[in-house]
Order: structure tokens, then C-alpha cells, then sequence
């Protein structure tokens, strides 16, 4: 026989029971793990891979800010001008460069457009600098401009990606990632490398 009391169903853990015991388990293992690896650091050379390591050379700077100016001018706007495009301008596409894949419809057909900016050499590694930057071109010989960059894509996602990770796939590790897994961290406790954002998300992600 049946008593009264129909609450003969007893709830064994709330969600919120549940989640607060999950995470002071995962706390708890996350915690034996950094004990573990640094007494392993502590008394085991290398075994650490975060470890701090020597690096090839004597280094002179303690820290990198590193600007990725997404949406920027273009660099035949700025640092690399194109005598050959000005020798083209308004003619199609050579036949030499074609197969032509853009990806912006009905621009198949446009003719060649060179920069409309003038270029001078400045300082005594006479580095190209157009008339946009006058006040930086006081300063090329503090600079180094790199010119042998290219891409595998055309997109704006690939482009990104792969300036910022050597890959045009999203998901690889950045820069500031193989280089905290090549010279390791001189604190656990504090990240190797952020990224600071703007008011919104690049593409492809922080």
C-alpha cells in the first residue's frame, strides 16, 4: 500500500551540484599536474617542455609587440612601389600571369590599376616610401621591410590566417605560440603571449 508521501522520487544531484563537483575535480587534477611538472623542472633538466631554454643567440629584446593592422593600407600604397603596374596601367591581365581567379564578381575584365601615390628612396638603406608617409620616411634606417612575403589564397580569411600562423587553415598555432614552445616561459603563472583586440574580432579569430 501506497502512503502518502508521493515524493518517493529523490533527485540524486542538482545541475548546479554537479558542475560545482566536476570543477573542483578538474581544479584539483589541474593543480597535482603543475606540482608535478615543477618539481620535475625543479630536479630533471629539460623534462619540462615549458621550461625556459637558451636560445641560439644572446637576444636584445625582452618583449614583442607585434601589430597586425587587419583592413590597412595596401603595400603598394606604402613601401612597395610598382614601376611595371604604372607601365601597364589600364591594360588587361598579361596572358603570362593568367590562370586569373578574383574574388570579387564582374572585375574579371578591369584593366591594371597602379598605385597613385609617389615614391622616394630615403636614409641610407634607401628604402622606397610614398608621399602617405612622409614622417616615417625620416625613420627607414630603424626599420626593416620585407618584400619576399606571399600567399596561397586570395581571401581576406587565408590572408590572415596565414600571416599570423604560416597557414591559410584556421586553427594553427600563431606565432606566439611556436615561439613560447621553442624558447619555453620563464613563469608559469602568467601567459607567454596575449592578444589584444581592437573593438571587434579579426577574421578568422583573437
Amino acid at each position: 500500500m501506497i502512503g502518502n508521501d508521493l515524493n518517493h522520487y529523490q533527485r540524486l544531484s542538482s545541475r548546479r551540484d554537479f558542475f560545482t563537483r566536476a570543477g573542483s575535480g578538474l581544479a584539483g587534477i589541474a593543480l597535482a599536474h603543475m606540482l608535478q611538472t615543477d618539481g620535475r623542472a625543479a630536479t630533471t633538466s629539460g623534462s619540462d617542455p615549458l621550461a625556459p631554454k637558451p636560445p641560439h643567440h644572446t637576444p636584445t629584446a625582452k618583449s614583442i609587440i607585434w601589430l597586425f593592422m587587419e583592413g590597412g593600407p595596401s603595400h603598394i600604397d606604402l613601401f612597395d612601389p610598382k614601376p611595371k603596374l604604372v607601365e601597364l596601367q589600364g591594360q588587361p591581365l598579361p596572358e603570362s600571369m593568367r590562370p586569373k581567379f578574383t574574388a570579387m564578381p564582374g572585375t574579371s575584365k578591369n584593366g591594371m590599376m597602379p598605385s597613385k601615390r609617389s615614391f622616394k628612396q630615403y636614409g641610407q638603406s634607401g628604402i622606397w616610401v610614398s608621399d602617405w608617409y612622409p614622417n616615417i620616411a625620416k625613420h627607414v634606417d630603424d626599420m626593416t621591410v620585407i618584400r619576399s612575403c606571399w600567399t596561397d589564397g586570395i581571401n581576406h580569411l587565408g590572408s590572415v590566417t596565414e600571416m599570423n600562423s604560416g597557414s591559410i587553415l584556421s586553427g594553427r598555432p600563431s606565432l606566439g605560440s611556436w615561439v613560447n614552445y621553442g624558447l619555453g616561459s620563464a613563469n608559469r603563472n602568467l601567459p607567454s603571449f596575449v592578444v589584444m583586440l581592437d573593438d571587434k574580432d579579426p577574421i578568422g579569430g583573437a
